[in-house]
Parts: C-alpha cells; structure tokens; sequence
C-alpha cells in the first residue's frame, strides 16, 4: 500500500512539473488600441482578410477596416430590420443572426457598401448563425437548430432542422459535428 501511494504521488507530481513547463503565458496577451463608436451595441464579431464584420445590434451589420490595428475605421453598413446577434462570414457574403427578424444574408463583396440579398425567417428568436461555405447553421433560441442551404444565397433554403432546444444561444460548428449552447 505505501509502494501504491508512492507511485500516485510520483506520478502526480511528475504531471504537474510538465504541465508547467508546458503551459502558454497568458500574459503575452496585449491591447492595441480603444475605438469609440456611436452605436451602442456589440453582440458578435467575424474577422475576414482585414474587415471585422460587427452585429451591432439595433444598428444591423457594420464593417470596420482593421488592415492597420492601431487605427481600425468603420468604412461600411448594412441595417437590419431586426437585431443584429450574430455574424459568421464566408466569402462574399455575411450571415446575420437578426433576432426576430430571422437570417439575413448580407453581400459583402464590397466591404464599403454591404447590402441585404436574401432572408429565412426562422419563427421566434434568431440568436446565432456559423457557416462553413455551403451550409449555414443557425439558431433560434426555441426552436433549436436549422440548416440552410446557401450554395445559392439568393436563394436560401433550409435542408435540417434539430429541435429539442428550450434555451439555445450559441452554435459553433466543426467538422461534422454542431455544438450548441442550450
């Protein structure tokens, strides 16, 4: 039994020393600058080449050039009907999570002029939406989850539904597999 507990606390110890080593320093971590904006709101971000495409809430899409991260400038918008939650982006288009309002698809192929092409509405409260190119999955905070067809972004439609959701928030999507926030 003592040869047992030797060897645990061994063991214990060796994993605790490599782990140390091993660990990243979180405090290499730093801040570039502060920008004050008129709109008040900042519920999702979604970075492609230099432009952060921001769901600003009431104030729908906004998108900032960040090419120079000391000096970042909103260059372009796109209002909402709704508000906007959640972003994801993909190519030439923005994916937006309008709440009431549903899914927008956003043309962003000139990031300065963004503009609505297309819409699903999704019943009650459109949280969150993540894309991977043809599909983009999005969440109704009741209804759950849907899957929608965007090879055609003109042309929406959604393929898949999950249901089973009473509180659904958040989705990340990799791979196979969707993970939801319920």
């Amino acid at each position: 039994m003592k040869n047992l507990i030797w060897v645990s606390l061994s063991l214990l110890a060796i994993f605790l020393l490599s782990a140390s080593l091993c660990a990243q320093d979180s405090l290499n971590v730093s801040q570039r600058t502060v920008v004050t904006l008129s709109w008040s709101e900042l519920s999702s971000v979604a970075v492609q080449n230099n432009y952060a495409y921001i769901a600003s809430g009431k104030t729908g899409l906004r998108v900032m050039d960040v090419s120079n991260p000391n000096n970042p400038i909103e260059i372009g918008y796109c209002d909402t009907p709704g508000e906007a939650n959640g972003v994801s982006v993909s190519g030439n288009y923005a994916f937006v999570a309008d709440m009431m309002c549903g899914l927008r698809i956003i043309d962003i192929s000139s990031p300065s002029h963004p503009h609505e092409i297309a819409n699903v509405i999704s019943g009650t409260m459109t949280y969150a939406v993540d894309c991977d190119g043809q599909y983009v999955y999005m969440i109704d905070r009741w209804l759950g989850l849907s899957v929608i067809d965007v090879t055609n972004p003109y042309q929406p439609a959604v393929v898949g539904t999950c249901g089973n959701m009473s509180n659904a928030i958040t989705i990340e999507v990799s791979g196979d597999y969707a993970y939801v926030g319920d």
